[in-house]
């Protein structure tokens, strides 16, 4: 098994450890970068890279689960992109076993008693505190992942489940405390 990559896709293989956000444009290769770390850094396979390394079975196999859009659940296209890299949704046809799942952000409560597997969250859909942040952060405390985004959060508040995931923070609360500062007028309107 061989795939080819741009230089700044390995740069970025190097650099990513569970609990990233991948972040590049429509079109970068954010796909193709977060499955091969997987491939590589989380299960401890091998494949050929640009014609040079070898292949072999990962030593540390997991299963997949990518949550996307579903658009392109719909379309197939992870599945298009897994394909070259030997992973399948069929374990008999996948490297080393195991199995890839491809859903939509709208069933994401489906996997929250997943345990031990690796999470590709695509098209980032953390803001807030609703129930995809609440199965987020369930599925966080189990599970090795990365995030992909083209769209970087506006503030620093658009990543508050990302820091609760990681460990920087206790809760949302914890984070406005140590961070947001309320204004004297905007207190007296609310009084």
């Amino acid at each position: 098994m061989a795939i080819e990559l741009y230089d700044h896709q390995k740069k970025a293989i190097e650099h990513i450890k569970s609990g990233s956000i991948l972040c590049g444009g429509v079109g970068s290769g954010k796909s193709r970068t977060a499955l091969v770390y997987y491939l590589i850094k989380e299960c401890k396979g091998k494949i050929k890279i640009n014609g040079q390394g070898d292949f072999a079975e990962m030593q540390k196999p997991k299963d997949l689960y990518i949550i996307t859009t579903a658009k392109k659940r719909d379309s197939l296209e992870w599945e298009k992109e897994c394909a070259p890299l030997m992973l399948s949704s069929k374990p008999e046809l996948s490297i080393s076993g195991v199995k890839v799942t491809v859903d939509s952000w709208n069933n994401l409560l489906k996997y929250v008693r997943v345990k031990n597997s690796f999470f590709l969250f695509d098209e980032q859909r953390l803001v807030g505190s609703g129930t995809w942040v609440k199965s987020f952060l369930k599925i966080a405390k189990e599970n090795r992942w990365i995030l992909l985004s083209a769209t970087p959060g506006d503030t620093w508040s658009d990543y508050i489940p990302v820091f609760i995931a990681n460990g920087f923070y206790k809760n949302r609360t914890e984070f406005l405390r140590q961070h947001i500062q309320k204004s004297k007028s905007l207190l007296k309107l609310i009084n």
